[in-house]
């Protein structure tokens, strides 16, 4: 799967600084969210039938 980085995205694609929920909609699949490590503060989002792990700053 290719991503493209925009600063400005529109409907329906990614861009930086997107929250959960904006991201959760783009992709539209089952979400698991878990822990990376015992010291991550935020949960981390994956998509596993796209292969796809997010990351975020903030809830």
């Amino acid at each position: 799967m290719l991503f493209e980085y925009s600063k400005e995205a529109k409907n329906g694609q990614l861009k930086a600084g997107m929250s959960r929920e904006e991201f959760r909609k783009v992709f539209n699949s089952e979400v698991y969210e878990f822990l990376k490590t015992s010291l991550c503060e935020l949960t981390t989002d994956a998509f596993h039938e796209l292969d796809v792990h997010a990351h975020y700053e903030s809830e």
